[in-house]
Formats: structure tokens, sequence, C-alpha cells
């Protein structure tokens, strides 16, 4: 899927954390402990990355994006 919610990346834990979705920049010590771990693709991560300082700061609360890969322009 190559859309997503910024402001719920780190939010994305399984119950009892065996599982792991999550970018390692910003979730590091939780993947530490996880048994799986998935992360995001390129797309998500080319968004995500430059906004988690503003998402911490509360300057952003959510935000949605969409991407397509293919289609001729």
């Amino acid at each position: 899927m190559k859309s997503g919610m910024v402001s719920s990346i780190e939010h994305q834990i399984c119950r009892k954390k065996l599982y792991m979705y999550g970018l390692t920049e910003v979730l590091r010590e939780e993947i530490k402990n996880s048994h799986l771990v998935a992360n995001p693709g390129c797309y998500p991560t080319s968004v995500e990355l430059p906004l988690v300082p503003l998402i911490k700061i509360g300057l952003i609360h959510s935000l949605y994006f969409s991407f397509t890969q293919g289609i001729p322009h």
C-alpha cells in the first residue's frame, strides 16, 4: 500500500509488542524488543522522515498522503 497516516507511525504496535511496524529512526527502542519487524516502503518513508520532527513538536497532527506509480505524466 502506498498511502498512510503520518501521525500513526508511532502507534502501530501489536497488543503483545511481538510484531512491530514503523521506522527504525523513530521507533528504535520498540523495534529492538520485537520479534518480527516490518517497515514502510520507500514512498511513505520519503514523506514520513522529514515530517517526524514537526509531528513530535505538535505542528502536524495528521496527514494523508497517496502515491501513484507507473503512470506517465
